[in-house]
Order: C-alpha cells, then sequence, then structure tokens
C-alpha cells in the first residue's frame, strides 16, 4: 500500500473526518477547525477570507504544513523553506552620490579590506539608533531615505523579510533586483548555506559567497546610503510539545538562569527579557513571550495573512497598500493555536539490549559530562525530555547573526547606541560575552550573538542543525558552537571516536512523536 507523504496524508485524514461530522449535522470541534487552518493552501482573494485578500500580496509559502512537516505534520522545514532576512548596519561611510533614483541600480558592492577596518573604527551602530558618529557628512535621514529605495520596512525597523514570493507579478523583478541576482550577489551573512529554487519569474538564486567579516561573523555586505546591508536566513523549527513549552512558567526559566555550573564556568544564560517585563520562549532568539503571538506573527509574515492585532507583510513596491479586511477570525486563530499546542511531545526512543541502544545509553552519560547538559537540560519545570533552558546564550562571533524576526530588537551596547568605544579588532574578538553576567541580565531582547537554547527533543527528525540550517548533521552542529559552550566542544573533540559515536546514538533516540491514523487523537 503506497503511503502517502505526510502533509498529503493530513489533509486526507481531515477530509474523512469533517465531512463524516458534516454528515451527522455535528459541527467541527475546534481542533479539527485548527487542523484544517494548519494544513490549508491558501490562494490570492481566497474565498475562506473574511473580506480580505487571502494569500499575500507577498509570502513564503502558501500553508503552515508546508514548512512544518520533517518527522510529521508540525515537524521542522528543510533549508530550502528558511526565511531570508535583510538587515541595516550603519557602517559611517559617507556616499556623496546617495540620491539614487529609484529602480536604478545601486552598484553594491561588498566592502573591502580597508571598508572593513574603517566600519571596524567607526564602530557597528545598527538602524534605529540616533545620529550617527561626530563629523559624518550624511544625516540619518538621508542614510534612511536611501534605504527605504530598497525596502520601505527600513523605515520603522532595522531587519525585513525578504519573501520569497509575491502575488503581483512586479514583485519577481524587484526580489531578484535586491538579491542581485547577476552580477551583484548579495551574500548570506554568517555563513548561512542558500539553497538553490525558482521563484515564481523562474529565476535560480544566485549562489552564496562567504567572506570575513566584522566581529569575526562569516557575511556578506552591500553599502547603500551609509548602512551596509546584511542578509541571513532562519529555518523554520519544529513545533511538536509546544504547548507545554508555553505552559512553562516564567518562575521557571528564571530559576534555570540561577544554576551554577562549576565545571562550566563560561556558561551564563539568561531569560530573554522583553519589554513589559516578559519573558520570550519561542523563536531562535526567544523574542516571542507566547505561543499565540508566535503563531499570529506566523500567519501575518509567512502565509499573508490579516489577523486580528497582526498587519499582513506589505509589499515593497507598494508599501501603502492595507487589507480590505482580516483573512482569519479570531476565533479562527485561537483554534489554529489550540491545534498546534495540541501537537504531541516528541519522546526519547525506547533502549533495548541491542549494541546501538547499549551506546545510547552511555552517550547520554556522555551528553553530560561534555557539558551538553548545562544548557540542554533534560527536564525544565515538570517537562521531561525538552532538552533546554529555554535561556540565551552566548554562542560567539561565528554564529553571530544581525537579523531580527517577528520580535524585539535589543538594546545591548554590542547592538546598541553610539559609544566612544571602537568594537575590538576581529583578531581579539573573545570567545564569550566580555560584559558581566550581571549587566546582560538588564539587556532587552537577544544580543546578535545570542540564540536560545533550541529543545532537542524530536532532534534525529529536525535536521538541517542551527538558526540557519548550516549544519547538516548532528556533528556539524556540535562542533559549530562556540562562545560559552567552547569548553564542552573542547571535551567533544578530547573523545575518542567510539564515545563520540555513543553520544550520537543517544542524541539519536531523540526522535519526533510517532504519526497515528488521527492526527488529533492527542488533544481529544
Amino acid at each position: 500500500m503506497r503511503m502517502l507523504p505526510w502533509p498529503c496524508a493530513l489533509v486526507a485524514v481531515f477530509a474523512l473526518i469533517v465531512p463524516s461530522r458534516a454528515g451527522m449535522a455535528v459541527e467541527p470541534t475546534p481542533l479539527e477547525r485548527g487542523m484544517e487552518l494548519f494544513v490549508r493552501e491558501w490562494m490570492p482573494d481566497d474565498s475562506r477570507s473574511h473580506n480580505g485578500d487571502g494569500l499575500g500580496p507577498v509570502f513564503n509559502d502558501s500553508s503552515c504544513v508546508a514548512c512544518h512537516n520533517l518527522g510529521g505534520p508540525g515537524g521542522g522545514g528543510p533549508a530550502s523553506k528558511n526565511v531570508d532576512l535583510l538587515s541595516a548596519i550603519a557602517s559611517g561611510q559617507d556616499q556623496a552620490d546617495e540620491g539614487v533614483p529609484a529602480g536604478v541600480d545601486l552598484g553594491l558592492k561588498a566592502p573591502n579590506e580597508s571598508q572593513i577596518g574603517a566600519l571596524r573604527q567607526a564602530g557597528l551602530r545598527l538602524l534605529g539608533n540616533g545620529q550617527r558618529d561626530e563629523g559624518k557628512k550624511k544625516p540619518r535621514e538621508a542614510n534612511l531615505d536611501a534605504l527605504t529605495k530598497v525596502h520601505a520596512g527600513f523605515r520603522s525597523s532595522k531587519s525585513v523579510v525578504l519573501h520569497r514570493f509575491g502575488t503581483d507579478p512586479s514583485y519577481a523583478d524587484w526580489h531578484n533586483f535586491v538579491l542581485g541576482a547577476g552580477p551583484n550577489p548579495l551574500d548570506i551573512e554568517a555563513g548561512g548555506r542558500l539553497a538553490h529554487g525558482r521563484g515564481p519569474a523562474e529565476v535560480e538564486l544566485a549562489t552564496a559567497r562567504q567572506m570575513v567579516g566584522i566581529n569575526g561573523a562569516m557575511m556578506g555586505g552591500q553599502n547603500v546610503g551609509g548602512f551596509t546591508l546584511l542578509r541571513s536566513q532562519r529555518n523554520a523549527t519544529a513545533l511538536f510539545g509546544v504547548g507545554a513549552l508555553d505552559a512553562i512558567p516564567d518562575s521557571v526559566i528564571e530559576a534555570a538562569a540561577k544554576v551554577d555550573h562549576p565545571e562550566f564556568p563560561r556558561v551564563h544564560g539568561r531569560p530573554a527579557r522583553l519589554p513589559g517585563g516578559k519573558i520570550g520562549r519561542f523563536g531562535w532568539k526567544a523574542q516571542v513571550p507566547s505561543l499565540s503571538e508566535f503563531i499570529l506573527t506566523a500567519c501575518a509574515v509567512e502565509i499573508g495573512l490579516e489577523v486580528p492585532g497582526r498587519s499582513q507583510a506589505s509589499p515593497p513596491e507598494a508599501p501603502a497598500y492595507k487589507a480590505p479586511g482580516v483573512d482569519l477570525s479570531a476565533e479562527e486563530c485561537e483554534a489554529l493555536t489550540k491545534y498546534v499546542a495540541s501537537l504531541p511531545r516528541p519522546v526519547e526512543s525506547e533502549a533495548g539490549a541491542g549494541r546501538e541502544d547499549r551506546a545510547a545509553r552511555a552517550g547520554r552519560d556522555t551528553f553530560v559530562a561534555t557539558g551538553c547538559a548545562a544548557c540542554h537540560t533534560p527536564k525544565l519545570g515538570d517537562v521531561e525530555g525538552l532538552y533546554s533552558d529555554l535561556l540565551l546564550h552566548n554562542l560567539g562571533p561565528d554564529l553571530g547573526d544581525s537579523g531580527f524576526y517577528g520580535g524585539t530588537l535589543p538594546d545591548s551596547p554590542e547592538d546598541g547606541p553610539p559609544s566612544t568605544t571602537p568594537p575590538p579588532d576581529i583578531a581579539q574578538t573573545p570567545l564569550i560575552d566580555s560584559m558581566p553576567a550581571g549587566d546582560r541580565k538588564e539587556i532587552v531582547g537577544a544580543t546578535r550573538q545570542e540564540w536560545r537554547t533550541p529543545p532537542l527533543w524530536g532532534l534525529r527528525d529536525s535536521g538541517p542543525y542551527l538558526h540557519d540550517g548550516r549544519a547538516a548533521t548532528i556533528e556539524e552542529a556540535i562542533v559549530m558552537h562556540g562562545g560559552e559552550s567552547v569548553d564542552s566542544v573542547t571535551r567533544y573533540f578530547k573523545l575518542t571516536a567510539r564515545d563520540r559515536w555513543q553520544l550520537q546514538a543517544f542524541l539519536k533516540t531523540l526522535v519526533a512523536p510517532t504519526p497515528t491514523n488521527d492526527p488529533l487523537a492527542s488533544g481529544r
């Protein structure tokens, strides 16, 4: 019997459930309505919309399950589904010819070595941090005018999403122009891999290049209006068990930050404190405090749906466009959230008496001995098998990323307002954050080198790994850790080949939930 791929299988199951219930004159349950919305393929001007415009006007895919299906509906996504981000950093370079007419090639180029030095001496200043340093000729407003010719979203944020598709045919030309598909491709920051694909215009994206840049990160940059544009990516995370994460009290996360790790003194995690005192727990930088906010943001940004409290992403070529109405009602958003919250928790596969089972048991001990469990704690509060403290940790400059998506911008010294102290030389950049741990607790939002500890449950079925999917294997993900985790990585390198194999055998017992014939069974 031929097995359907998971997204298709889920649609098929829904088709069996709802008509049969409708035949009995029984309304679908909120979970059933939520599942229908999760797998629905949206269309422009969709009849399912409530006076809205349906899919778009800009979007990354047409359904939730399209990007969340590895290991089953709600799983992570492949690198080909990565979200593209474009961020602007004030470079301090004066450009005399900044009157760039709309539609004219900006002639953007990656900075050379002397320019990198100039950036470093001037100090990096993120967009939105007030006046430029003394002695610069161009006012900030003029720089923003040049930036907004690239994307109008830079008027209010230092990072914008470069959506893959648009409902207007002209969007494909704009998208390829900004990415520089042709002579001047815009590089991906931090060495992230660009998954090749074809957009609506069937234009293959330019090959990602790498160069060593500011703060030791691998990045590519283009200069516009005195700003350096950096491109980065985000990989879709698995949603398994997110209902349990949403229910963890803030006090539990705060308590995790107070735990000392004497064998690993570099480890100093902190809660992702957001404006108003909330603690973030969703997203790669823990930039969103609740599951409902996370889902509403994804609907608006990824699919272009107008939802209560979240406006859909505007087309960059027509930033004043407003949706005529909402695409989802508040009740439908609640049903979608309830369905996602009902997705089962991953569990460790049961160990038997075989060779690999014995190796996995030994690997669990090695996981603790190498210090992995200092951040990837097996239990958080009442949630067993999570393997995360949900704290922010500094993973070093090689994993640094300037992009921010759907959340709070940081106010840290490394990302914040101008100061008289220039950033350190690349060669002298420390592996761990030089800020005292006490000072870091007061920062709002994550810094560029900080990441939320991702839960490891379901790890085996959640590759590729790290925030942009640059690690194709579990071992690649381990050795790419830096910063606070450098001591653990050092211990890993000192392991024998057998011990490494055992550690990886243990990690491969962390599997996605076993699919059932009734995807709604766990929520009933």
